[in-house]
């Protein structure tokens, strides 16, 4: 009989033993044993479900209870439009943003109909005024009905659509001071994180699920059961228990269960029945959560309450184990241990290059054949040894040719290319970036960037570099690098690219950097024909109407008064025909330094065509009287400033002379502020002020009505 064959046997005899002490044991103790484990067990798990759901969120109410009584929040809520208050508001949310888990924040203002938010990667702070709430929307209809409820602070989970992201929020009432509602604030949870640690810890046997009292699912591990929007919806659509627990008179038990629940003083009071789930009879208990006004059931397996089984058989297990264990001990050193160590010191001798050895016949059974089969690998391995060395020298010099085309392809291509380790130090670098380092290679291996370039530039490609180390991604990115040997700034355009060990993590990057300085000229060179006056470097009537467009929307969304001014030149055209247009063109530059001269930094003056100009001027005041006078002291600036004498240079009878030519402007003046007003009648108000200016006798100014 082989050996595999005795110790089955010997192996089954045990276990018919230890199957006869096991049912002795059990039947003693079963019955009082499992009822008094059941309670405990139940007890404990239904806490333990209590206590991952609860208490991450009564963390996050805690923050928002704290944020609600800021000043600066309240006074934002009641008036956001003020810039001022806005900031302040904002200034608030953000630095609560950093105490949520989430890292996220959103606030919705009654007045205002205003709704901001941001997330934890800040991708809203250029503007988190994310959009305007309607209650026509029907994806709103949650912030008008949380008001309606009432109560203090709700637990929702939906998608939110306009931000594009589903959560479990947290809604909060914000009151002011005289206890009237106005607003909503509060943050996120990502639903799968909350998900995963509160109904997703996968034990087995258990199942666990948290609804409200209109038994609507608000956890459970499948995410589609759950009722998004449950704040919104009407009931009928509501995704429920019964999805889960089939059979009516079940469902019913249960309300009546939760009823009772709901109405105890008693703290942590717990509720059990037995139920029919999946074909199987179970233990149902149900915890009410006062804080959220939710339920917490979980439906355990009857077999996960039997404690006296599972004991016993760990108990005698144990024993009989330690008996098995002595009387196997002796057997195995007979039959196996001692041929096994035969048999592996040979094996070690042959692992330490002894392989020309006498290899004898070890052991009987199985171990005979094992020895036999290991001296037939022996000999294969001494037959082939040779040839795999061959192959290896041969691979070698393959691998060797490989590595110099690769060296010769990466010294001789046109781009700058560079490879750094995790610590962003050079690991290797072709001829062009030596060349343009000007040093040589050892100087410039296992050194960072901080050694060859000023401290802005280091730490700029120093974050490009991080970004790829940390995110294990490809990225293609512009970069202007100012050369240290002649201070020559260029741009690249630089693709790095992260290298991957077997595991999986970053171990370098490799950069491969093109000089694009000239395109970018091109293209700068390009934009400025298109964009500016050829003659007086002024923008041209195409970008004015970009400005004019953008000023008129900042005018209307701050409640600021902007003017449009339309200049024409008195007694241009004689100097034209007089001394030619090469004298006009000269006198046209002057006149835009003069009117440039006159304007503030945010104000754009325009050559409009011909000898005509148009001057734009942005938030000038909150008040249309004070923003008139401002405008008007601009027009009389410049106007005073063009009435001076022009001293040119000109040809006459082949001898050049300096002459004086006065001219004087013509200038139409027109406030805007409304959204209504189009840039066409802005631009056409202006015209008509100003050729009613020339009717007035000239070098005047005039206002629209």
């Amino acid at each position: 009989m082989k050996l595999k064959s005795k110790i089955l046997l010997f192996l089954a005899a045990i276990f018919l033993l230890f199957s006869m002490i096991v049912w002795l044991y059990s039947m003693l103790l079963s019955e009082r044993t499992n009822e008094e484990w059941g309670k405990i067990y139940v007890k404990s798990q239904i806490n333990f479900d209590k206590s991952r759901a609860l208490l991450p969120i009564m963390r996050e109410i805690t923050v928002i209870k704290q944020m609600s009584r800021e000043h600066a929040l309240i006074q934002m809520a009641l008036n956001d439009e003020n810039a001022t208050l806005r900031e302040k508001g904002l200034e608030v949310l953000e630095r609560y943003r950093l105490k949520f888990q989430d890292k996220s924040y959103f606030a919705a203002f009654l007045k205002s109909q205003n709704y901001y938010y941001n997330n934890s990667t800040n991708d809203y702070a250029q503007n988190r005024l994310a959009y305007k709430l309607s209650k026509e929307n029907k994806e709103h209809r949650w912030f008008y009905d949380a008001i309606l409820l009432g109560d203090e602070y709700q637990i929702n989970i939906n998608r939110d659509t306009m931000l594009g992201v589903t959560k479990v929020w947290i809604n909060l009432l914000l009151k002011d001071n005289n206890n009237q509602t106005i607003g909503i604030i509060g943050t996120g949870f990502d639903l799968k994180k909350f998900l995963k640690e509160s109904v997703d810890l996968k034990q087995e046997g258990i199942y666990n699920v948290f609804i409200n009292k209109s038994m609507s699912i608000q956890l459970e591990r499948d995410s589609e059961l759950i009722d998004y929007s449950s704040l919104s919806v009407p009931y009928e659509k509501h995704k429920t228990l019964s999805l889960i627990i089939k059979n009516d008179e079940e469902i019913q038990k249960i309300k009546e269960e939760m009823l009772k629940l709901e109405h105890l003083d008693k703290e942590n009071s717990i509720s059990t029945l037995w139920i029919e789930y999946k074909g199987k009879k179970q233990l149902l208990s149900m915890i009410y959560l006062k804080e959220l006004g939710w339920y917490g059931i979980t439906i355990i397996n009857a077999k996960k309450l039997i404690l006296l089984n599972n004991f016993s058989v760990f108990l005698v297990f144990c024993i009989a184990f330690l008996i098995a264990l002595v009387v196997i001990s002796i057997i195995y050193n007979r039959l196996l241990l001692n041929p096994i160590t035969r048999l592996k010191k040979i094996m070690r001798e042959v692992e330490h290059g002894k392989y020309e050895q006498h290899i004898p016949i070890i052991g009987s059974g199985e171990i005979a054949e094992l020895s036999k089969q290991f001296k037939s690998m022996l000999e294969f391995v001494i037959r082939n040894n040779s040839e795999l060395e061959s192959k290896i020298e041969e691979r070698t010099a393959i691998l060797k040719e490989s590595q110099q085309e690769i060296s010769s392809i990466l010294e001789n291509v046109d781009a700058f290319i560079h490879i750094k380790d995790v610590n962003c130090k050079y690991t290797y670098a072709n001829k062009n970036v030596i060349h343009f380092l000007g040093l040589p290679l050892d100087e410039i291996l296992t050194k960072d960037d901080t050694a060859f370039f000023d401290e802005n530039t280091a730490n700029m490609i120093r974050k490009n570099d991080l970004h790829v180390i940390e995110k294990g991604i490809k990225v293609e990115v512009e970069e202007t690098i100012t050369n240290p040997l002649n201070n020559e700034t260029k741009v690249f355009l630089s693709i790095r690219t992260p290298l991957f060990r077997k595991d999986g993590s970053v171990y370098a990057i490799c950069t491969t950097s093109s000089d694009i300085t000239q395109r970018k000229l091109a293209e700068k060179k390009i934009h400025d024909l298109a964009s500016y006056d050829t003659l007086t470097q002024l923008p041209n009537r195409r970008l004015l109407m970009e400005r004019l467009e953008q000023a008129m929307t900042l005018s209307y969304r701050n409640k600021f008064y902007g003017a449009v001014m339309f200049l024409d030149l008195d007694n241009f055209k004689p100097l034209n025909d007089t001394y030619g247009h090469d004298r006009g063109d000269n006198l046209l530059v002057e006149v835009a330094a003069r009117i440039s001269s006159c304007l503030r930094d945010i104000d754009t003056v325009s050559r409009y065509g011909g000898d005509e100009f148009v001057v734009l001027l942005c938030e000038l005041s909150l008040e249309k009287d004070e923003a008139s006078k401002s405008a008007r002291v601009v027009a009389e600036k410049i106007r005073v400033s063009l009435e001076k004498p022009f001293i040119l240079n000109v040809l006459s009878e082949n001898e050049e002379k300096r002459i004086e030519h006065k001219i004087t402007a013509s200038i139409g003046v027109t406030l805007f502020m409304d959204n209504d007003v189009t840039i066409e009648n802005v631009l056409k108000s202006a015209d008509i002020a100003m050729y009613k200016a020339k009717e007035s006798g000239r070098n005047t100014i005039h206002f629209s009505s």
